[in-house]
């Protein structure tokens, strides 16, 4: 909601949500999301590693 749009919610969501999966041994994270928000958390286009959205208008 813009509202609550540029107070950090959002990276700190990200962060631990990044930081819980990586205590869990999980080997990897997809998201669908904006282009450029996401890089900024490390995230790289799946289509990097060959991996398509199935989904239509997602890149």
């Amino acid at each position: 909601m813009p509202g609550y749009q540029r107070r950090g919610i959002g990276s700190r969501l990200a962060r631990t949500g990044i930081t819980m999966l990586q205590g869990a041994s999980c080997p990897f994270v997809v998201v669908l999301g904006h282009a450029e928000y996401y890089p900024r958390f490390g995230f790289i286009p799946a289509s990097t590693h060959g991996l398509l959205s199935q989904w239509e208008g997602a890149p």
